[in-house]
């Protein structure tokens, strides 16, 4: 069965978020005529001392920026010819900002939980390389820890931030950013420089918070959600199975590894 992108419809438009995009062999940039450069401009770039290669960047959003406004800053980032010819090695990476400032803290509890839950989704949609990258390692690769300790905060009564204090940024969901920034940054994805394609990634993760804003954060909704996993998926995610190419066998493991993590969080309750 074929599914179609969401409705953008149910999406507040004021809702914002960031984006980042990393390439190397980025040349031909003219910082005083070259539209991405204009003071007007969504992006800036600058020089990425963390990727191993020549002309290696990072563009990035000025601001958080509203949904409404995305589509057009992706679409002209994608056309901007030092773009266009630069390289998506297997060293860059996208990064995703999703906006959680003015949410009370059962609110950010509900979208840290959901995004857990689905997170073996998200990896199942990248290069499996990905997941062995120290910028970006699973929650699982670190044990229990993660959901140990967000079961423990909202046990305490949603200490969102206490929570946030202790994670590590090189993630592939970094709640760390919660505290500077206000938002969750999803790392795990490789560059993304297609247009099209950039937005069909900031589709799926808007399809994990649409997930995240309903979850029912009891143990029985937990294991519920466990328990019918599949289903659940299929509801929000469905729609990119095949763009993403995802397997019945990947669908199969995420739901064993999301029995673990609803088991760990639901614990400390």
């Amino acid at each position: 069965m074929q599914h179609p992108r969401p409705e953008r419809k149910y999406v507040n438009s004021w809702d914002r978020l960031g984006i980042e995009v990393e390439l190397e062999g980025v040349t031909g940039m003219d910082t005083d005529e070259d539209e991405i450069h204009q003071p007007d401009s969504p992006w800036w770039c600058k020089g990425d001392g963390s990727l191993r290669g020549h002309y290696a960047y990072e563009f990035v959003l000025k601001n958080p920026t509203p949904l409404s406004d995305v589509e057009f800053a992706v679409q002209m980032l994608g056309e901007y010819d030092p773009v266009i010819s630069a390289a998506a090695t297997r060293r860059c990476s996208t990064h995703i900002h999703l906006d959680c400032r003015g949410q009370t803290a059962q609110h950010k509890a509900r979208r840290i939980v959901g995004s857990l839950i689905l997170e073996p989704m998200l990896y199942a949609m990248v290069d499996p390389a990905r997941a062995q990258s120290v910028f970006c390692r699973p929650s699982w690769s670190q044990g229990r820890g993660t959901y140990r300790d967000i079961g423990r905060a909202i046990a305490a009564g949603y200490l969102v931030d206490d929570f946030a204090e202790r994670q590590s940024k090189y993630t592939g969901i970094n709640f760390h950013a919660l505290c500077p920034y206000g938002s969750i940054e999803y790392r795990m994805a490789p560059a993304i420089k297609n247009p099209d394609a950039l937005l069909h990634w900031v589709d799926v993760l808007l399809s994990v918070r649409r997930f995240s804003d309903h979850l029912d954060l009891s143990a029985e909704g937990l294991l519920a959600v466990s328990y019918k996993y599949r289903q659940v998926v299929e509801e929000h995610l469905g729609w990119a199975f095949e763009y993403f190419a995802v397997t019945e066998d990947e669908i199969r493991r995420s739901a064993e590894r999301v029995s673990y993590v609803v088991k760990n969080i639901c614990m400390e309750y």
